[in-house]
């Protein structure tokens, strides 16, 4: 049996901002994405062709529109001690340090 399964799946997209704060470059980056979304290279398998692929096959791959954190690192910092986690709603990650 065949079946079409939807993973609902967050890509992680790394973006490169200027910016004076980590703040200010998150809010970049959703720009940026909000601006460029159709510049996203995604997959899709035309409907009417759907039947006749082959298992198993990828169909279709979209942006799930939704963003779960953010890592923010900052260029040159090779040792990555000012990266920082934070949430969905720009929030530092508690215990992120």
């Amino acid at each position: 049996m065949r079946y079409n399964v939807h993973v609902y799946a967050v890509v992680r997209i790394k973006v490169a901002v200027h910016a004076n704060d980590h703040q200010e470059a998150m809010e970049a980056a959703d720009d940026i994405l909000a601006r460029n979304a159709d510049l996203l290279q995604w997959y899709k398998v035309p409907p009417e062709l759907e039947a006749s692929i082959q298992a198993p096959m990828i169909l279709h791959c979209e942006s799930a529109e939704e963003t779960v954190g953010y890592l923010v690192d900052e260029d040159g910092d090779d040792e990555h001690e000012n990266s920082r986690f934070y949430d969905e709603e720009r929030r530092p990650v508690k215990g992120d340090v």
